[in-house]
């Protein structure tokens, strides 16, 4: 899948600011163009989710795939890094860094 590439995302070292943000999105698998079908992984639907007003546990509308869709900050050169602020909370692994001003 050419637009998979959340693999490739690191946490930004001390003093670097991240240069990629997250947006939760329902894909419509009835209104989704035929050409963008390769960008969203099917073979990994969920089988469930959580009703976020009730939180009832319940089957995913057939048409409507959860999903998080990953997007740019600013202008990023070729072979620039990706960074995404991970926000991990504590206790977190020795190598993290907060990012501070965010």
């Amino acid at each position: 899948n050419r637009f998979a590439l959340a693999h490739k995302v690191n946490h930004p070292s001390r003093g670097l600011p991240p240069n990629v943000a997250t947006w939760a999105h329902d894909f419509n698998l009835k209104i989704l163009p035929t050409a963008l079908r390769e960008a969203v992984p099917l073979e990994h639907q969920p089988t469930w989710f959580v009703n976020v007003e009730t939180y009832v546990t319940m089957e995913p509308p057939s048409h409507l795939l959860p999903g998080v869709v990953m997007f740019s900050t600013k202008d990023i050169a070729g072979g620039e890094e990706l960074l995404f602020n991970y926000r991990y909370s504590s206790p977190h692994p020795s190598w993290y860094t907060a990012v501070q001003g965010r």
